[in-house]
């Protein structure tokens, strides 16, 4: 399925024509990319470091919180509070924080919002991916649209109603995660790859 619209969204950002019922488009045609590709850039850029800062700092508060969990004895639980972000909705949530906070948003501290805001989500999804493996491991091993995106951009072309430059952002909005999954995927294989043959040559000796 995800294939499928994948396809389809290639598709869509080169057509130069496609009405309905025709089932394939008339032409492709280079031209949405060509003329889009300079003001993809930014977008691509801010998407990418949000989404690394985001992500680690996500994982840092997750291990800290885990970490104090594991010396207060409660390693096991889950803690109710990360979880909230998780069934607030967002819009109200996000619309609170401009309120609260939009002086200084005004004041230059864009990235830092935007970045912020992202780091409130990652935090709760990292700490029910690593609340399963953290307490199983041995302790001794223990060491607002100012900021242009993928998603922003995409948004505001959507409105325009040229549905061809719309499937060109939601196109890029798949890929990138799709190929740090794949990426992600591929590292996975390569180590549990490593570990079998380490294990049959322990075996064998």
């Amino acid at each position: 399925m995800s294939l499928a619209i994948i396809a389809v969204l290639i598709l869509q950002s080169l057509a130069s024509s496609w009405f309905y019922p025709t089932l394939m488009p008339e032409a492709l045609s280079l031209n949405r990319w060509q003329s889009e590709w300079h003001y993809l850039t930014e977008p691509s850029f801010n998407s990418i470091w949000l989404a690394f800062i985001s992500a680690l700092l996500g994982v840092i508060f997750a291990v800290v919180l885990l970490q104090h969990q594991r010396e207060q004895k409660q390693k096991d639980s889950l803690s109710v509070w990360v979880l909230i972000a998780l069934f607030v909705p967002q819009v109200p949530l996000v619309l609170g924080w401009q309120m609260l906070l939009g002086e200084y948003v005004n004041q230059g501290w864009n990235a830092v919002w935007v970045a912020w805001l992202h780091t409130v989500y990652t935090v709760p999804y990292a700490y029910l991916v690593l609340h399963g493996a953290y307490t199983q491991f041995d302790e001794q091993w223990l060491g607002q649209g100012l900021t242009p995106t993928l998603t922003t951009e995409a948004v505001s072309v959507a409105s325009g109603g040229d549905w061809r430059i719309g499937s060109l952002y939601a196109l890029l909005q798949t890929l990138l995660p799709l190929i740090v999954f794949i990426s992600v995927g591929l590292l996975n294989t390569g180590l549990k790859g490593k570990k079998t043959k380490a294990k049959r040559y322990a075996d064998y000796s």
